[in-house]
């Protein structure tokens, strides 16, 4: 039977930081990047800072969903896991918004509303892909043919060009 954190002896209880995952130490960078936000620093350095820090963000979210699911279940650890899997892409996807809307330009605001779409409509099509790659191989290893519903695969198929147009 498993033990929980407050059954564990001292000397088999790990500390906090040893079970932190190794790019938790990303984080550091988010103070760098307030600041260089602060003093207008433009261009490839503050977006490759922000890129570092926003991995560590999405390296401790993955750990505390981890942790969660120990003790919430399988099914509510499923659900945190494709919940919070997507986060970067809607914070990233909501400071792309705020910045169309203050964009002062209309041209700026429809390239930023744009840039948003297309990156959900990426993120749809990729997890479509991934999840229907998955079914595939599993179901290649148990069937030799597969039978796929027309219906679905021209529903995937169209994916790209529904938005598209408007």
């Amino acid at each position: 039977m498993a033990e929980t954190a407050e059954e564990l002896p001292m000397s088999r209880k790990k500390p906090l930081i040893r079970t932190l995952p190794r790019l938790t130490w990303l984080l550091l960078l988010l103070p760098a990047v307030i600041a260089m936000k602060v003093m207008h620093v433009d261009g490839l350095a503050l977006f490759v800072v922000s890129a570092l820090a926003i991995l560590g963000t999405v390296t401790l979210i993955g750990k505390a969903t981890e942790e969660i699911a120990v003790y919430a279940g399988p099914l509510w650890g499923g659900l945190l896991n494709a919940t919070f899997g997507n986060v970067t892409e809607l914070i990233i996807a909501l400071f792309a918004l705020k910045a169309g809307i203050d964009a002062g330009d209309a041209v700026a605001q429809e390239q930023m509303f744009n840039v948003v779409r297309y990156s959900l409509v990426g993120s749809i099509i990729g997890n479509l892909l991934l999840i229907l790659g998955s079914a595939m191989v599993y179901g290649g290893m148990k069937l030799r043919v597969h039978c796929v519903v027309q219906t679905l695969s021209t529903w995937i198929r169209n994916i790209p060009t529904r938005d598209a147009e408007h």
